[in-house]
């Protein structure tokens, strides 16, 4: 049907604008005609494209476009470019139609349905502009001072050193010794009533024991996700410490170290005792005392479960992670086959390096490895124990009536069975029986 002509204004319509774009795109000039004119109605008056009055009007030319535009939709390199939505101009009414720059290869159209003239045109050139513009930003630009990247360093945790020096405790000369054998127990005062001027009387008049302990190794020194709480077997024994000097096992303030950190937090004063899978060695006895042995533990490896490797005899010049200050070092350092190097200050940090393939293994105490093993199901335990790792409690140096205490708390965990319960909740998978050391003591 041949739509019905209307009568133009009295004065001669205004000249739109050209539309154009930067090059990119051989742009050619587009202009709307005719929409406050009555001629060409029931025809097509073109400029780079047919203009209908009264009908659908498109205004087109050719335009570069670089990229999709669309008011509540995504922009997305390479494709046409839409403005497109419902519009409306200061709300009037027949200004509801539906507004879009269109391009396909580079062709652009308006197109306006419904609508007064004179208000149509002023939605058909914005949206011309708008379309334009847009084509000038996106169209095919290359960014510049390109970096020709051919390698990126991984990321490792804070503090990591290759080939670290060993340090275990005391440098000087070290006198041999039994480092299983601590102080015999003396009793165990009431819950509440510690002697006057003991070591336990000053820690319960502070009103609570300050312990080092570890967060981060799975089974001995953890946070339970759900409750965000301090748990697993070296925890056990804290509060067993704590129930026994003021009868409540929450007493506590835990002190959060890395194994690097023990021996000088008991040196400082920071902490009463440190519970944190440290073995007694006598270059630690040296500078500190330990409680009686609460549990031996022995060293192992711990690799991908795609890995050939089977003994830490097969480790020779590989990359290997371990903790500093840790026992585990000096005994890689002093393998047959010693690898290279890589120790961190968390036992967590070794998974994660593991997993990153950034070493080859990891080697320490098997109890701490069974808890890796237990986090991540892709990494496996190889090789027999090729060390002893007796674990004590550390205290002070000048403390020896503490470590009488404790010793004697040990005792009572184990006759009364709360160290075997302990030891099934947290260690059942580790593989080894739960048979507590027999204690030893030198006097």
């Amino acid at each position: 049907m041949t739509p019905t002509p209307r009568p133009g204004p009295a004065h001669p319509p205004p000249a739109d604008p050209p539309a154009s774009t930067p090059a990119g795109g051989g742009a050619r000039s587009a202009r709307v005609v005719g929409v406050n004119d009555a001629a060409g109605t029931g025809g097509a008056a073109e400029t780079g494209g047919p203009v209908r009055i009264g009908g659908e009007m498109e205004v087109g030319g050719t335009v570069g476009v670089g990229g999709v535009v669309g008011t509540d939709s995504a922009v997305v390199t390479g494709g046409a470019v839409r403005v497109g939505g419902a519009v409306e101009v200061g709300g009037a009414p027949g200004i509801g139609g539906v507004v879009g720059v269109r391009g396909s290869g580079g062709a652009v159209g308006v197109r306006a349905v419904g609508g007064s003239g004179a208000r149509m045109r002023r939605v058909a050139v914005l949206a011309v502009a708008v379309a334009l513009a847009v084509t000038a930003c996106g169209g095919g630009a290359v960014p510049v001072d390109r970096v020709d990247v051919r390698s990126v360093e991984r990321p490792q945790p804070v503090g990591v050193e290759v080939n670290p020096p060993t340090s275990t405790g005391a440098t000087a000369a070290v006198p041999p010794c039994d480092p299983t054998a601590s102080l015999r127990p003396a009793g165990k005062p009431t819950p509440g009533l510690m002697p006057a001027g003991t070591t336990m009387r000053a820690i319960q008049d502070r009103g609570r024991l300050i312990a080092g302990v570890d967060q981060n190794t799975f089974l001995f020194g953890f946070r339970d996700p759900t409750t965000n709480a301090l748990t697993g077997f070296d925890i056990d024994r804290v509060r067993e410490i704590a129930a026994a000097i003021f009868g409540d096992p929450d007493r506590v303030q835990f002190k959060v170290i890395t194994s690097a950190e023990r021996v000088d937090a008991l040196k400082r004063g920071d902490v009463d005792i440190v519970v944190r899978t440290m073995t007694a060695t006598c270059a630690r006895w040296a500078d500190i005392n330990f409680s009686a042995i609460y549990y031996t533990a022995g060293q192992r490896v711990l690799v991908e479960k795609s890995s050939p490797i089977t003994a830490v005899d097969q480790l020779g010049g590989k990359r290997v992670c371990a903790a500093k200050g840790s026992t585990s070092i000096t005994k890689l350092r002093d393998s047959p086959a010693p690898p290279d190097l890589l120790a961190v200050d968390n036992w967590s940090d070794c998974l994660v390096l593991l997993q990153q393939g950034q070493v080859t293994a990891i080697s320490t105490d098997d109890t701490i490895l069974v808890g890796m093993a237990a986090q991540d199901p892709n990494v496996k335990m190889v090789g027999p124990r090729f060390t002893e790792e007796p674990y004590g409690i550390g205290i002070p140096k000048q403390s020896e009536d503490m470590v009488r205490f404790v010793n004697a708390v040990l005792e009572d965990s184990i006759r009364t069975g709360s160290w075997t319960a302990s030891h099934n909740r947290w260690l059942d998978g580790s593989g080894q029986p739960a048979n507590p050391p027999v204690a030893r003591y030198r006097d």
